[in-house]
């Protein structure tokens, strides 16, 4: 911009705010007199180079200087010098909620933070949702049943006899902001109440185009409203976080005045806000935008953020539908640049995109990242003071990377190792403090609810070592909590070989897996690891809300709190892969009981029909040494539809006869005792475990492995150097 030249013929913008001092924020708009020129500013007094769209906020003292540019030539220099004298500064709290929050704790974590029900206005922001007003009237009934906070609907405005919750007229504690990126297509001016959603009445809902919306973001009175309102607690909804960019960004990535209100009410005002879902991955700097964990750890990452002026819901980076890396672009950046937040967190089996986002911008920056992963209807609230706890029915992840080493690739390209990743794994009432500096976490306390774990309740005999879904719902919990933290044993390793479960959300084609590899996780306890095991005690009004208005108390029992786990990471291929589709056709439980039989019969009958295979895994480990786990493998599954995808158990498959497959099963079980030879000489036998940790010779090896039952099963693998990456290789 600075290669322009000055024409006294071109007006200078004209300044809607004078030189001056003010006591609050205001709002600055530049104005041309010409159409087809453009107008550049600079808030920090030096020569103008941002484009102006719309109003400014002018939230501190500052010169702001502007020309009037037309194709070469541009007006002489606009100045303007404003100073603000505010209150201090007082920073809030941030809640990084997982999505689907339905318990009355978090709600009421919310209202506390914000001051308590007598002092808390709330303003709920629903532009990534597709039903943007009925969102917002279901939190409206949260907060006034779940808390007490009295809304009082004689303050909303009548729109036709209909209580306007978005109405700029609205002087109750509760505003649903009108700021949409779409219409709810599935309203109507003659709603009828949806008995799947109890708590939103629809018949009650005002005549309203929520398309209409979409530019509020940039409406200077809106501003206005949040600037003047004394609203001092934000909930932004869920849905897809990229609306939030589309709605509150200027094309240049700047804050529109509504999103610079937001932050004057966290950042100055000592204001909560709180994201679910959408809403809590929207609080990064780097914010996370799509992709599964598998994809994260085999294929890396994409960085891109979202083109404002070009958006389209459907919009993703990626053309091939084979490629399905992690795409992260920028949030607002409401939460430090040290975090980087997931949501539907262990549900969803999002451990790796996490672990992996986390790595890849301590790559990039040089600086540790914190991982904050929440899981469904769990918070992980985050103080100024730099503390911080966990709060909800569920659990939530804490990723720290500060001692994490990268020994092999990249993250950015996936396939890489890792090692040292801590993770802590929270519930309700446990509580941390973290270091923006150095980007560590340490636990605090635990809820007392729990007691320490001093004898584990499992033993080394218990079938708990492998886990083959690791990316499916709930398995990363069952691995820090079952299989280690509650465990004699001292490891519990996973990997990404089938989908287990119908819900699991990294769908996989075993073919791709055959071919393209997985990752190898493995979780370790050390002297700093403790385990605590307890009671959860929550209120909600049940799945899918159906008790409303009764509220039910819920109490769980063996529910854990671990911290100080250490996971490593690194890729892991594989030789003489199974044919799973070829299981024989297998005994359904419900036509064995049906007929008379028993569940044991059944069993006995599959456990019979099953096929099988003896393995080892070989795993790189510290000082050139590798660790060897024996096992077998358990399978009858079928490709019922013949397109190369697992048929999950339980799941009926689409156009397939017959009742449900509730027989289709996957497992790995422990070898234990078999030997173990390395180049031709045998050096020993796996443990209890099925593990063995050897010493490679310089150059090539030759690790063979057999075990001797009613056959004798033997897996064997050649390889030149070191190992960088896990195998496992299957017996012929």
């Amino acid at each position: 911009m600075q290669n322009l030249t000055v024409n006294k013929q071109i007006p200078p913008p004209a300044f809607s705010l004078q030189s001056g001092t003010y006591d609050r924020t205001e709002f600055l708009d530049l104005s041309k007199t010409q159409n087809e020129a453009e107008i550049y500013y600079s808030l920090d007094g030096k020569y103008p180079n941002r484009k102006f769209y719309e109003e400014i906020a002018i939230r501190k003292s500052c010169t702001v200087k502007a020309i009037t540019v037309i194709g070469d030539k541009c007006s002489e220099m606009a100045e303007h010098t404003f100073q603000l004298n505010k209150p201090a500064p007082v920073k809030g709290s941030v809640m990084v909620i997982g999505g689907a929050e339905h318990c009355k704790e978090l709600h009421q974590k919310f209202v506390e933070l914000a001051g308590g029900i007598n002092s808390t206005k709330i303003v709920f922001i629903p532009a990534s949702s597709s039903e943007p007003y009925a969102s917002g009237i279901d939190r409206e009934t949260r907060f006034h049943d779940l808390t007490g906070l009295n809304i009082d609907p004689e303050k909303v405005p009548l729109v036709n006899g209909k209580r306007d919750f978005s109405s700029l007229k609205d002087e109750s504690n509760f505003w649903i902001l009108p700021l949409a990126y779409k219409d709810d297509e599935f309203k109507t001016d003659h709603s009828q109440n949806d008995p799947s959603t109890p708590l939103s009445d629809e018949s009650s809902f005002p005549t309203l185009d929520e398309h209409d919306w979409l530019n509020n973001g940039h409406d200077k009175k809106i501003a206005e409203k949040l600037r003047d309102g004394g609203y001092n607690a934000v909930f932004l909804t869920g849905g897809n976080q990229a609306r939030y960019i589309e709605c509150l960004k200027y094309d240049d990535g700047s804050d529109s005045p509504v999103l610079a209100m937001i932050r004057e009410i966290y950042e100055e005002r000592g204001g909560v806000i709180a994201g679910t879902s959408a809403g809590g991955a929207v609080l990064s700097h780097i914010m996370m935008m799509g992709g599964g964990s598998y994809g994260a750890a085999t294929q890396g990452v994409v960085q891109e953020d979202v083109d404002v002026m070009h958006y389209e819901d459907e919009y993703t980076p990626f053309n091939k539908l084979t490629d399905t890396r992690i795409w992260l672009g920028h949030g607002f950046g409401i939460l430090d640049r040290t975090f980087i937040t997931d949501t539907h967190f262990v549900i969803r089996g999002r451990i790796g995109r996490l672990v992996t986002a986390c790595l890849h911008r301590k790559v990039t920056t040089g600086k540790n990242k914190i991982g904050l992963g929440a899981d469904e209807d769990t918070a992980i609230v985050i103080r100024p003071d730099g503390t911080g706890e966990v709060c909800g029915a569920l659990d939530a992840l804490l990723v720290d990377v500060s001692k994490a080493v990268i020994t092999h690739g990249k993250p950015a390209e996936g396939n890489y190792s890792a090692k040292n990743i801590i993770l802590h794994y929270l519930e309700n009432g446990d509580q941390f403090t973290y270091s923006l500096e150095t980007g560590e976490v340490k636990v605090t306390s635990i809820s007392k609810t729990k007691t320490k774990i001093m004898q584990p309740q499992y033993s080394i005999g218990h079938n708990f070592f492998f886990e083959l879904d690791i990316f499916g719902k709930y398995k990363v919990r069952r691995c820090m909590t079952e299989y280690l933290a509650d465990n004699t044993a001292t490891e519990s390793i996973g990997f990404e070989m089938i989908d287990n479960l119908e819900d699991s959300y990294d769908t996989i084609m075993f073919k791709d897996v055959d071919k393209a590899g997985s990752t190898f996780f493995k979780f370790r306890k050390t002297e700093n690891t403790e385990a605590y095991k307890g009671t959860i005690q929550y209120n909600w009004w049940g799945k899918g809300d159906h008790n409303y208005p009764h509220l039910l108390q819920v109490t769980e029992n063996d529910r854990y709190s671990v911290t100080n786990v250490l996971v490593d990471i690194s890729p892991v291929s594989f030789r003489n892969f199974p044919d799973i589709t070829e299981s024989e056709h297998m005994p359904l439980k419900s036509e064995i009981l049906k007929e008379g039989g028993s569940e044991d019969e059944w069993y006995d009958l599959f456990d019979e029909r099953k096929k099988y295979k003896f393995g080892m895994i070989l795993s790189p480990a510290e000082n050139n040494l590798i660790e060897v786990r024996t096992f077998f493998f358990d399978y009858a599954y079928n490709d019922y539809d013949g397109d190369g995808y697992y048929s999950p158990p339980r799941l009926k498959p689409e156009g397939h006869k017959g009742g449900y497959k509730d027989y289709d099963v996957a497992e790995m079980d422990k070898a234990q005792g078999a030997k173990v030879f390395l180049n031709g000489e045998t050096i020993g036998a796996t443990d209890l475990f099925g593990k063995a940790t050897i010493s490679l010779k310089p150059g090539k090896n030759t690790v063979k492995t057999s075990f001797t039952g009613c056959n004798e099963y033997i897996a064997e693998y050649a390889f030149d150097g070191p190992l960088n990456e896990a195998v496992i290789i299957f017996e012929k």
